[in-house]
């Protein structure tokens, strides 16, 4: 939803030479970005660059379209200080695992496919446009009326990111590295996200020029078409999930479901009506962001996450099937209380992950320089008995203020948007 925000301020600039960048709306609309969901905000900036190449040469005063473009970026930072910040404060004192790979050889399940139905990423439908795209990209001359520049820009950026995310590029070497940027994706197949939401910009620009949109109601039928388009271009998969009788398919995915699950279990669960037990049945088994050593850090591979020896298996290890003899969690005062018994003094590895900032208290005695497992559990000596260990984090005083600042900064840039339509609203009465 907000990449197709993100397209239509791309789309501004190139309609809109005078003033090609409202810095308010820019930068409230990736600050949404940012409170919603990271990496569908690095695409909306992906998309916002595609724009920019061409806009700052058609600008009239591009210097002021580069500090429009400065002052929308410190704005979207304000507007999300709650979020970048504690990441931020994370990140300065770990070592973060990135997420997982997934394009380890495997290649039609992690690229955009074509199949008539849609179960493998692309139905019929969107299949159409794409190829509607690229034959309009072909025959701009002929098209009647022709191709503007904005038109063909977006249906070539749309186009691009299609095949970027397709199985024509050697995605199984780019994700060999670990540490390649664009492993940052995971799945090829995401950026055929704002790839198809460009396309659909584009058609409908075209569709806009044409002499039937000029009739009354006809732009209203064109939101409308846009609508529909990207709902039928992303929902064949979700059906067919929905629609999944080989449950297989399901208890496969390990990476979502706990390792012992069983198809008999899972159809078990379905039918009871005490749907906490089939939450339980699913669960995250992938270290992602997990505190990790600077010497784990430093051999990262693509492989990492998938051999005997792999992170994924050190965190189904440590924290997912590791459960202490009668062992209970409890959250007290922001704290978490972690107590199990023991039958002699020895060490084990606990199910909780420590941070640089994270004290533990094992027994009522500070533990200083815990020993720490590949992906951060703490391996301590527990004594015979009743043992009990209290996690806690030390958040910095600061960082909850940032909540403040974010809330404070909504707030003026919502009643300087309700002054600025009164404003508008009065004017265009006179």
């Amino acid at each position: 939803m907000f990449i197709a925000l993100a397209v239509g301020i791309g789309i501004r600039m190139l309609q809109q030479p005078d003033r090609p960048i409202n810095p308010w709306q820019m930068g409230a609309v990736m600050a949404l970005g940012i409170q919603v969901h990271m990496l569908s905000t690095l695409f909306m900036l992906l998309v916002l660059v595609w724009f920019a190449l061409p806009a700052v040469f058609r600008a009239k005063r591009p210097v002021v379209m580069v500090l429009n473009g400065l002052l929308a970026a410190g704005l979207a930072l304000l507007l999300s200080v709650n979020v970048w910040m504690p990441f931020l404060h994370v990140n300065m004192g770990n070592r973060l695992l990135r997420p997982f790979i997934e394009l380890r050889g495997d290649i039609p399940a992690d690229t955009l496919g074509f199949t008539w139905d849609g179960s493998h990423n692309l139905s019929l439908i969107a299949m159409a446009l794409i190829v509607i795209a690229v034959a309009a990209l072909v025959l701009r001359n002929q098209c009647q009326p022709r191709l503007d520049f904005t038109t063909q820009w977006t249906l070539l950026g749309g186009v691009l990111l299609v095949v970027a995310g397709s199985q024509l590029l050697p995605w199984r070497m780019i994700m060999k590295d670990a540490d390649n940027w664009l492993s940052t994706f995971q799945f090829a197949l995401r950026f055929g996200i704002p790839g198809l939401i460009l396309i659909v910009f584009g058609l409908l620009l075209w569709l806009q020029q044409q002499p039937i949109a000029a009739k009354a109601g006809m732009q209203v039928a064109m939101v409308a078409l846009g609508i529909l388009a990207m709902g039928l271009l992303f929902t064949p998969m979700t059906d067919k999930m929905a629609a999944q009788s080989d449950l297989k398919t399901v208890v496969g995915l390990t990476a979502y479901t706990k390792p012992e699950l069983t198809v008999k279990q899972l159809v078990a669960d379905e039918r009871r009506s005490d749907l906490s037990r089939l939450m339980a049945d699913g669960t995250q088994n992938y270290p992602d962001y997990l505190p990790i050593s600077k010497k784990t850090a430093l051999s990262l591979t693509g492989k990492d996450w998938y051999t005997k020896r792999g992170l994924d298996q050190a965190y189904l290890h440590d924290i997912v099937l590791n459960r202490l003899p009668k062992m209970k969690q409890t959250v007290v005062d922001g704290q978490l209380h972690l107590t199990w018994q023991a039958k002699r003094a020895t060490t084990v590895t606990l199910p909780v992950v420590k941070y640089a900032a994270t004290t533990l208290s094992l027994n009522g005695q500070v533990l200083n320089n815990v020993k720490l497992s590949r992906i951060g559990a703490p391996i301590v000596k527990q004594q015979a008995g009743r043992n009990t260990l209290i996690l806690s984090y030390q958040t910095p005083s600061w960082l909850p203020t940032t909540q403040y600042v974010t809330a404070i900064s909504w707030g003026l840039l919502a009643f300087g948007a309700v002054v600025a339509q009164l404003r508008r609203f009065y004017k265009e009465k006179e």
